[in-house]
């Protein structure tokens, strides 16, 4: 068993060399659809690095966040598919074209799948100084209770935390003032002037072990790892709130699939690495490192919850 276990080994390790000689020598760019400082840059860095020692060759991180990641994403898709052109985005490269139908790119049709890096939840927020309700039943009973409905935080029209927020008040029959706040969610429900919000398990992070603020309910299939006593929309009878925020990479469609399989299989074992992990969930996440087909199955589900969201919401992107 040991040695076919080495002889696995090696034969994976010379795949992997066999398909990095079929790489230019060249530096690997790294389009990111985030901004430079932004919450996306650090843990696209980070894959960079295990990507780069991994393949040998350097890889440079380059900030695209003009029209909202659309340049990003349509600049690596009509790349040479020679796996010298990633993408880093976020979960938004799915939503999008649902809500805008005149986007220029379809994920699934444009791009192969490299990786998932990691995965969090959209949370409902409450501030108990302006909210009285400990769960989401109490929740949409004092939200009915109020003449002039209620004012809930996103960030911003359109993105997921809208969607999510929109979906939520469909179902429970509650009238909702949608209020956007593109920067300082977190900071605008700690100052009392929104009452609630529907934000990012990374941009809570400093509310999940304890802080002032009340969550109710969280998004994903399941409980979040980093909130175990909080109950799923899912599970309190809420649908389509199956979606998760992540970040993953991709390579344009037609790179081949050796070397496809060699950058997903690096991202996936670096995850691996007990310090690697830790970084991830240090920001918020939950590391996940899926390999190409995993994320590929991830994809073809959440492109057809998100679309199915887009049409019971009747949300479209904002000109």
């Amino acid at each position: 068993m040991r040695r076919i276990l080495l002889h696995a080994l090696l034969a994976l390790g010379l795949a992997a060399s066999a398909a990095a000689q079929t790489l230019p020598d060249r530096p690997i760019r790294m389009i990111n659809t985030g901004a430079a400082g932004g919450g996306t840059e650090a843990p696209a860095r980070l894959i960079a690095q295990i990507i780069s020692e991994a393949v040998g060759r350097t890889v440079v991180v380059e900030p695209m966040p003009s029209g909202g990641g659309v340049v990003a994403v349509t600049t690596v898709a009509r790349a040479r598919p020679d796996g010298m052109t990633i993408l880093s985005a976020t979960s938004a490269i799915i939503t999008l074209p649902h809500i805008e139908p005149d986007t220029p790119y379809r994920a699934r049709r444009d791009l192969v799948g490299l990786s998932q890096l990691n995965a969090g939840g959209n949370i409902l927020m409450v501030n108990p100084a302006l909210v009285p309700a400990r769960t989401i039943e109490e929740f949409v009973a004092w939200a009915k209770r109020q003449p002039q409905g209620v004012d809930m935080g996103n960030y911003g029209y359109g993105s997921s935390s809208h969607l999510f927020a929109a979906l939520f008040g469909l179902q429970a029959g509650l009238n909702l003032t949608h209020v956007p706040i593109r920067a300082g969610l977190l900071t605008q429900i700690l100052g009392g002037h929104v009452c609630c919000v529907v934000i990012d398990t990374s941009s809570a992070s400093s509310q999940l072990r304890g802080g002032p603020m009340r969550i109710l309910a969280a998004s994903g299939p399941g409980r979040l790892a980093a909130l175990p006593e909080v109950p799923s929309f899912t599970e309190l009878g809420y649908r389509n709130f199956d979606p998760l925020i992540w970040q993953g990479f991709f390579a344009p469609a037609g790179t081949p699939p050796e070397i496809v399989q060699m950058l997903g299989r690096a991202i996936h074992d670096g995850l691996r690495r007990p310090e690697v992990a830790q970084r991830i969930r240090d920001w918020g996440f939950e590391p996940v490192g899926s390999l190409p087909d995993e994320f590929a199955a991830r994809l073809q589900r959440e492109d057809e919850v998100w679309g199915e969201v887009a049409r019971a919401t009747g949300i479209r992107a904002q000109r």
